[in-house]
């Protein structure tokens, strides 16, 4: 009888165990939900240097969150052409 009161008990300790283990649902939506963050970027997209830009942001900000998937905030990037002209590029800028 002692020995089954204890492998009882020892069954239900693991499985309380593994239980604990592994997320719900729930805690993972929470988790992995992201607070979107806008932020403005105007480059000359005419220029060699315009595109590299771009292409080098885009990809830092892909590998940020791929290497550290942990960060709440995410960064939404909203791309403006200032067409060699930065001063109404940034005017197009909707403030809200």
């Amino acid at each position: 009888m002692k020995k089954v009161t204890l492998f009882s008990s020892f069954l239900l300790l693991f499985s309380l165990n593994l239980i604990g283990r592994y997320p719900t649902d729930a805690q993972n939506n929470r988790l992995n939900a992201r607070t979107p963050f806008d932020v403005g970027v105007v480059l000359d997209m005419e220029s060699p240097l315009g595109k590299m830009s771009n292409i080098c942001i885009s990809m830092a900000l892909e590998d940020f969150y791929t290497t550290h998937n942990n960060y709440t905030t995410e960064l939404i990037l909203h791309w403006r052409d200032s067409k060699q002209d930065i001063v109404d590029a940034a005017s197009m800028g909707n403030i809200t």
